[in-house]
């Protein structure tokens, strides 16, 4: 397994466990994708490829989860749940992990073309320009955040989940100008 899938799989299974701890899946659901994880690990052994994705068949809690991320982000508390934003938000949940989706929601909510800072003072952060299609999400992305866990299923750094909470708290006070600085502070971690 290369590092990369190994990655995954660490955030996969980290993810599922925050979300049985959270209430968010049912203990016998997460029993379900743990068999398939398993099976799924016995196959990378051999010629065979694994039959299906590790990260298994998408929650409603996991929907709802990107769904409300992105109204906070993008400050749309206002728009609906319909089925063709249950629709993109699944079939992109079929290849990465919720965390993914919301970093790359993060990504695209600071990036200031996307908010609307362009020559046409137009806003490109609706739902689709962040979940279109994989390529896309992979962009946005290469412009997120860090990931705050390890391959181990670690928190790498304490000070990203901190900055991360802060964040998280300034979008629920409505205060997206801080939350916006707070990602810029998160992205560029470690970098200075």
């Amino acid at each position: 397994m290369e590092l990369e899938e190994r990655t995954r799989f660490s955030i996969g299974m980290l993810d599922l466990v925050q979300q049985v701890l959270a209430g968010k899946v049912d203990p016998p659901a997460a029993a379900d994708r743990l068999r398939r994880a398993a099976t799924w690990l016995e196959q990378l052994g051999t010629e065979e490829k694994p039959a299906e994705s590790i990260l298994g068949k998408p929650t409603q809690g996991d929907i709802e989860r990107v769904f409300a991320h992105w109204q906070r982000a993008t400050n749309r508390p206002r728009a609906k749940l319909d089925a063709e934003r249950k629709s993109m938000i699944r079939a992109r949940l079929k290849d990465f992990v919720a965390s993914d989706l919301c970093r790359a929601i993060d990504a695209m909510a600071s990036d200031p073309f996307a908010s609307g800072t362009n020559d046409r003072d137009t806003r490109y952060d609706w739902l689709k320009h962040a979940l279109r299609d994989n390529p896309t999400l992979e962009r946005w992305l290469e412009q997120a955040a860090p990931a705050v866990v390890a391959a181990t299923g670690e928190v790498v750094d304490d000070a990203i989940r901190d900055l991360q909470e802060q964040a998280d708290r300034a979008m629920r006070d409505g205060d997206i100008e801080e939350y916006h600085a707070l990602n810029e502070r998160i992205r560029n971690h470690g970098t200075a």
